[in-house]
């Protein structure tokens, strides 16, 4: 009796045991995977925090350069309004100076011819009286009719669609006409003209060039003292470009007015030496014909001692 008891107590003593241990490794397991479970948990949160956080500033990083593209585009258009806005003013400018040109400098030899035609009508003025103001009634009908030619050919020379109808011309036969043209302007000032072509050919409008030429001379002319040189000169070739170029010794022009002859919304003009008038187009023209033509026109001038103006084409082997 006391052995079998004894085993049954050991029987207990062995299954209490076996099930404590069974609960051990159950409640163990259990929290092993609760704490793991946690972990995942936690994982999960930190991974989709952190996936938040970049893709915030993913948007973040879009909109400042989003803001700083706008930014740019604003900055972009306000400089191109500004540049409307400068080049309107000129528009401007040119208009008024335009209108003050055809309202005054054109009118005036206009009312001239209409008053000498008032007088002789009346018989205010006989023939001897008439004959003497012929020459200058000529000469001012004459330079109303260049300064309408400059004007008309400025004019066309702004819009779109005139075109240099370049090819080769002979540089020499384009002055000698300018020369024969201004014969009575040399002779009342007894001026020494020389002439040196180094090269025949150009590539360019003839006929802009002709009207580039005629100005620069009658410049030269107008400014040039008496009894002084004019000298016109047409280099050689250099990186296919001919140089022609018309050197007065006459009375030269102001540094601060250097800046203006180029400008045709501002009034620049001056008398000559002997009172000859001007419009202030021409320089202008011959700029611009001079641009159409590939080339440009540059000066240097000496308050006193003369100016020196350059016009420069291609010449004939220019691509």
């Amino acid at each position: 009796m006391g052995v079998w008891l004894g085993a049954t107590y050991g029987w207990i003593t062995i299954t209490s045991s076996i099930r404590l241990y069974s609960n051990y490794v159950f409640f163990s397991s259990a929290a092993a995977q609760l704490i793991l479970f946690s972990f995942v948990i936690g994982y999960t949160i930190k991974k989709k925090g952190g996936q938040k956080f970049r893709l915030e500033q993913q948007q973040k990083l879009l909109f400042e350069q989003r803001v700083k593209e706008r930014t740019a585009e604003l900055e972009q258009a306000n400089e191109q309004l500004s540049l409307k806005n400068k080049e309107l003013e000129k528009i401007n400018g040119t208009k008024n100076r335009l209108l003050t040109i055809l309202s005054h400098d054109l009118r005036s030899p206009i009312h001239n011819v209409a008053s000498l035609i008032s007088l002789i009508k009346e018989h205010h003025i006989d023939q001897k009286g008439f004959s003497a103001l012929l020459p200058e009634l000529e000469k001012s009908i004459s330079d109303t009719t260049n300064f309408m030619s400059l004007l008309i050919s400025w004019t066309q020379s702004q819009r779109d669609g005139l075109v240099a109808n370049k090819s080769p011309f002979r540089i020499r036969e384009v002055i000698e006409k300018n020369v024969s043209h201004f014969k009575a302007e040399l002779k009342a000032k007894a001026l020494d003209l020389e002439v040196f072509v180094d090269t025949e050919y150009g590539y360019a409008d003839e006929n802009m060039m002709e009207l580039v030429i005629r100005n620069l001379l009658s410049n030269a002319i107008k400014f040039s003292l008496q009894a002084g040189k004019i000298i016109i000169n047409v280099t050689e070739p250099v990186d296919n470009l001919v140089a022609i170029s018309i050197t007065d010794q006459g009375v030269g022009i102001d540094e601060q007015r250097l800046d203006l002859f180029f400008d045709v919304s501002r009034k620049n003009t001056t008398p000559g030496t002997h009172g000859e008038k001007g419009f202030g187009m021409g320089l202008i023209l011959c700029k611009d014909f001079a641009m159409l033509n590939d080339g440009k026109l540059t000066f240097t001038s000496e308050k006193g001692k003369g100016s020196t103006f350059t016009v420069t084409i291609p010449s004939t082997t220019a691509a």
